[in-house]
């Protein structure tokens, strides 16, 4: 919970806790939550953790991706909620950062079943915790070098890590 001992916006000591409902309106969208917070007794100002806000953009934006609401504002909503600028997004999906861009501002729909597909797979990762898919894309930007000789684990090897030799 967050630590504050006076308010920044009128330094009143009259902080208490508080359970406070908290709403993004996204592509015609209302989502609503209600977070932990702190509430100013003075004049009502509220601070939330960070933490818990970027879970709830990434909750917003795995319900956009769900629904398969992927136009201008939606697709930017997860861009910001992923935490990438527009040319890292771009690289990831191997599009130009005007593509990107395009999306963003509706000028061309997005419209690519297989990016959709992606990008629906990253908001979810980073909803969950997770990160294989961008680790993988990450990869295929900069690929390494496989050695010669490699030793992979199969069911009869269970529990052994995969390793290179």
């Amino acid at each position: 919970m967050i630590k504050l001992r006076n308010c920044v916006r009128c330094e009143s000591d009259r902080l208490e806790d508080a359970n406070v409902e908290r709403l993004r309106e996204v592509s015609g969208h209302v989502f609503s939550t209600v977070l932990p917070a702190r509430r100013c007794g003075n004049c009502g100002e509220e601070y939330f953790e960070g933490v818990d806000l970027v879970r709830f953009d990434l909750a917003v934006a795995r319900a956009l991706a769900d629904a398969a609401v992927f136009d201008g504002p939606a697709v930017l909503f997860m861009r910001k909620a992923l935490g990438l600028l527009a040319k890292d997004l771009a690289a990831l999906l191997a599009v130009r950062a005007e593509t990107v861009s395009r999306w963003e501002n509706g000028k061309t729909p997005l419209v690519d079943r297989p990016v959709k597909a992606v990008l629906h797979q990253l908001v979810t990762e980073r909803a969950t915790g997770a990160s294989t898919t961008e680790s993988y894309l990450r990869s295929l930007v900069k690929p390494r070098r496989l050695a010669k000789r490699v030793k992979v684990a199969t069911e009869a090897t269970a529990g052994e890590d995969a390793t290179r030799e």
